[in-house]
């Protein structure tokens, strides 16, 4: 196979908006299908080498895994290496956990089944992962360790149909990869089922060219427009996709058959391989494996450490470091353990199984021990409010039937266990939930039961459809429906709807973390669309309960902070604050009040709206945690969330003074 300049330039021009992407640089708003441009890059070289050694007749599998373990494991292990000191001074003991759990799984290649099962609305921020971008490496390792085996049986069984073969198997990815991005996104995302179809188009060119010598056309003129035809595809989805594209799904058609055309139709000899084989691209195409394994932990521990949004001058700077870092490691980590007369099969191999020991005995150690609680100085009853431990009995026994695909999660009752026939009913997502512990404290004190029915990223919106949430598509539709059908049946008086509202109108307050909401399954994901859903949702919710005899009462959301509660708790107990420091602290980095009133500017005036008409009452919390200035997340000895934007059992009993106004 002979050496193609254009192809390394083409890594570059995948990696490079990656990290631009995950910098939150939002001109690379589609950064992200630079992974979908190296999936198209593996499978044409992975292919073209198998097949070039088959002809030759010095293909073995023992020589291929070796070639992908020296490739893959020395720059992987050595940035994992890296990232242990960071993690262990840096991570919470919840997050510390975690990561122990991608020390496990990454040397084994099923990073991405553990993300799958952490994307949950409570799990840490993806963004705060420094390994969550391993899930592609696990894909192509995947891939790596089957297709070999897959094309050896084509070649000797069948090689006149492996062409047709392959791309059949590619179409039915495909087409499940479309329909999982409506209905199952996450997996979707991240399972190699609704992958390989990417890598196999990198496949069906490899046996194209191989079959036609690598000489595809003779028009040159023809060959320089298609070349440049894919390079605008992959341009255009950089620009246009964001995190609203459906994906992978038809739309990452365009990336791929871009990549494709430039595989096929470009070389030296035309514009784009001219323009991709320059000193710059092809040097940047060279680091672009250790670039990609740097970005993300550089980005994720500077976001750790900060309390505050990064500025995009640190986040560029760290670009440019991840850059300069990935050259040191290409020439004193890859390039190494690349030649072979410094290091014999043999010597790989038992580097390869020493290393993923290590970290695999790393990672069970960590996981075991619950992430070193022990590290921090915090007192145990603020960590035990943190993490949520401090639930009572009746709220934990609400959840015991859970089942992430669907909606058919216990009824909880609180407040007074003697009697279930309860008038009262309080329905919404995981801010509901976090409200659970003062609704249970007012039912008792009026002697009145009260039922749960909720699922956390499921607003309680009738007829309306969540899209990339927590669940699978649908859950949340028919969980709205359950709800309207439990207070018919029950004569439900008063119904108390909570939220996160604004996280299906207005994301987060950097205009991100949407949780899609749409009228039909397959609408756009975007504001615009997920805000009519939201208002057609609350009005048909709201005369729905109206006209069953139930009083509606809409709870507005408790005001969001910058940064999660536990890291600023544990920050200031490890740097032994006086008590007058931490509220010091505290208020420095509660949320400023023009924030607060600026995210939640749109659902309010939604809400004042149907109010002033008497249609339900609203429920203000704003005046329990802000002043004039800030909306506070704590005291000194007190936390009042759990994160950024749950409260804890003492932040929600704070608001029982001001609901039990509504239930009485």
């Amino acid at each position: 196979m002979n050496y193609r300049r254009e192809i390394d330039g083409l890594r570059a021009l995948a990696v490079l908006p990656v990290i631009f992407f995950h910098a939150g640089f939002q001109a690379f708003s589609g950064g992200f299908i630079g992974v979908d441009v190296f999936f198209v890059i593996s499978g044409y070289l992975i292919t073209s080498i198998i097949l070039t050694e088959k002809t030759s007749g010095k293909f073995t599998l023992i020589n291929f895994y070796e070639r992908r373990a020296r490739r893959i494991l020395p720059a992987l292990f050595f940035i994992m290496l890296v990232c242990l000191p960071f993690s262990w001074l840096w991570l919470l003991p919840s997050d510390l956990n975690d990561f122990s759990k991608s020390l496990i799984v990454v040397p084994i290649f099923s990073s991405n089944f553990l993300f799958v099962n952490q994307s949950g609305y409570f799990d840490t921020a993806i963004e705060l992962k420094p390994l969550i971008h391993t899930w592609s490496l696990a894909v192509e390792e995947q891939y790596y360790l089957l297709f070999p085996i897959f094309i050896s049986f084509l070649w000797y069984k069948c090689w006149p149909w492996a062409a047709r073969i392959i791309f059949v198997v590619a179409l039915i990815s495909l087409i499940f990869s479309n329909w999982g991005a409506h209905n199952y996104p996450t997996a979707t995302f991240y399972l190699l089922p609704t992958r390989i179809w990417e890598l196999f188009i990198g496949s069906l060119v490899a046996l194209y060219l191989f079959n036609h010598n690598q000489n595809l056309l003779s028009e040159r003129k023809t060959s320089s427009v298609l070349g440049i035809v894919g390079l605008l595809l992959i341009v255009f989805s950089i620009i246009t996709f964001d995190e609203g594209t459906p994906f992978p799904s038809f739309y990452a058609l365009i990336p791929t058959i871009g990549t494709a055309l430039i595989i096929l139709f470009s070389s030296q000899n035309e514009w784009v391989g001219k323009w991709l084989g320059n000193k710059l691209f092809v040097g940047l195409g060279l680091i672009s494996y250790s670039a990609y394994l740097w970005h993300q932990p550089l980005f994720a521990f500077a976001r750790i450490r900060s309390f505050s949004v990064p500025t995009t001058g640190l986040l560029l700077s760290l670009s440019l470091l991840a850059i300069f870092l990935a050259y040191l490691s290409w020439k004193y980590v890859e390039k190494p353990f690349r030649d072979k007369n410094k290091f014999s099969q043999k010597q790989i191999f038992i580097f390869s199984l020493i290393g993923s020991l290590f970290f695999i005995g790393l990672g069970i150690t960590g996981n075991i021990n619950k992430g070193f609680a022990q590290r921090f100085t915090v007192p145990q009853s603020i960590a035990d409010d943190l993490s949520g431990k401090n639930q009572i009995p009746s709220i934990k026994n609400c959840f015991k039937n859970f089942s992430k695909n669907s909606p058919e999660i216990d009824t909880c009752f609180l407040g007074d266990p003697k009697g279930k026939n309860s008038e009262i009913a309080v329905f919404g997502d995981s801010h509901a939930i976090a409200l659970l512990p003062a609704f249970d404290l007012i039912g008792k004190k009026i002697r009145k039961s009260i039922a749960h029915i909720g699922l956390g990223g499921c607003p309680s919106l009738l007829d309306v459809w969540v899209l990339k949430g927590n669940f699978d598509t649908g859950v949340c539709k028919k969980l709205a429906q359950r709800q309207l059908t439990y207070v018919k049946d029950h004569e439900i008086k008063k119904v108390f709807l909570t939220s996160r509202w604004t996280t299906y109108t207005d994301g987060n307050y950097e205009g991100k973390k949407f949780f899609y909401l749409a009228l039909n399954r397959d609408d756009s994901l975007d504001k615009s669309t997920s805000r009519k859903a939201f208002e057609q949702g609350l009005n048909k919710t709201i005369q729905a309960y109206r006209d069953l005899g139930a009083e509606v009462y809409i709870v507005a959301q408790v005001p969001q902070q910058l940064r999660s509660t536990k890291e600023i708790y544990y920050a200031m107990y490890d740097s032994n604050f006086s008590d007058v420091k931490k509220s010091e602290f505290i208020r420095k980095y509660s949320v400023p009040i023009y924030k607060h009133s600026a995210l939640q500017s749109y659902t309010r005036r939604l809400f004042d709206a149907y109010a002033s008409r008497n249609e339900i009452k609203l429920i203000n919390l704003d005046s329990i945690f802000c002043d004039n200035a800030i909306c506070i997340f704590g005291t000194a000895k007190q936390p009042y969330y759990v994160d950024a934007d749950h409260l804890s059992i003492f932040g929600s009993n704070l608001t029982i003074p001001k609901i039990i106004e509504f239930v009485q």
